[in-house]
């Protein structure tokens, strides 16, 4: 995991400033006048399973600081969990799915949390398992598990992440990534930070529609694969994002897209970001479908002696430097 990723972790205050959005702007599952319910030490809280079974839908439970021990915690209802300062979440054993794991047709807001070591014997053990409708993840780490969010959930819902960390997550066979989206509405990653993934990639996605912006990518440490993989077609974009490529990363490509996993390609933008590359023959984009992606203002250098290709596969409206 690279210093950039570390100073991230350690760093939580600045991680993690806290949504002054109301939740209820941000999802409309969580009730504006729901009520809040305390967990933690202390007088008027109570315990985060008691608190689960006492919260209807639409309702916020607030974790206060300290490490909570959660094993395959399920979701049920469509609620909102944040965090009251640094709120870490871990198992002290193996998870079957995952340390959170939501019910089908639950949606799901997480806000100020840490998600850690997560890790199952199917090597897939998640800081989140998604399994149902929306999941909006506001800044939040999740650091060091076999995955950070897995979402296999019923496509009918959105999947958001705004101002979070992946942080070394990965089991390290190439089968388990920071995100892993197989089946969603819409992903839409912004203002985040992905490193140092361990052989997998840092989002691989099978959504409808995948959306990443303002991000950054680094692979020190990791081996990572691809940054990104669409591998389910639809509308993707790319834009104001930065990706750091290591020497021995797994992979000389950056960005993969295909609709290998079925799907139909879309709209294709990969437009504004910036690559600073170590691996010898580095391709920024590779398009294996036949639909042209438009690929405009993409600043490209390589530390190494060799260039890097701005795309392999069709696009048009090229610009780059190398």
């Amino acid at each position: 995991m690279g210093a950039q990723a570390e100073n991230a972790l350690e760093n939580w205050e600045r991680v993690t400033p806290g949504t002054t959005e109301p939740y209820c702007q941000i999802a409309d599952f969580v009730e504006c006048n729901g009520q809040e319910i305390l967990v933690g030490n202390g007088r008027g809280r109570m315990a985060l399973s008691v608190a689960l079974r006492k919260a209807i839908p639409g309702d916020t439970i607030s974790l206060a600081q300290g490490i909570y021990n959660v094993t395959d915690l399920e979701i049920d209802k469509s609620i909102a969990l944040r965090g009251e300062g640094k709120v870490t979440l871990r198992s002290d054993r193996s998870v079957r799915k995952g340390l959170f794991v939501t019910r089908r047709g639950v949606s799901l807001l997480v806000d100020g949390l840490i998600f850690e070591g997560a890790s199952s014997q199917d090597r897939n053990g998640a800081g989140i398992r998604h399994q149902g409708s929306h999941l909006v993840v506001l800044n939040s780490v999740f650091h060091r598990n076999e995955d950070g969010i897995l979402a296999t959930a019923d496509g009918s819902g959105d999947l958001i992440i705004r101002n979070s960390r992946f942080l070394g997550n990965g089991y390290g066979d190439g089968y388990s990534h920071g995100i892993y989206v197989q089946k969603i509405k819409t992903l839409t990653v912004t203002d985040s930070l992905f490193s140092g993934t361990k052989v997998g990639h840092h989002i691989k996605s099978m959504a409808g529609r995948t959306f990443v912006q303002t991000s950054q990518f680094d692979d020190h440490g990791g081996m990572t694969s691809y940054s990104i993989e669409v591998a389910g077609g639809g509308d993707f974009e790319v834009s104001k994002c930065h990706f750091q490529r290591d020497g021995n990363a797994g992979n000389n490509t950056v960005i993969f897209y295909s609709a290998n996993r079925g799907g139909v390609p879309g709209r294709l933008r990969i437009t504004s970001n910036s690559v600073v590359s170590e691996k010898q023959n580095t391709i920024f984009f590779k398009n294996k479908t036949r639909v042209p992606a438009v690929m405009e203002g993409n600043h490209l250098y390589n530390r190494d002696s060799g260039k890097i290709r701005l795309h392999v596969g069709p696009a048009i409206d090229q610009t780059g430097t190398n």
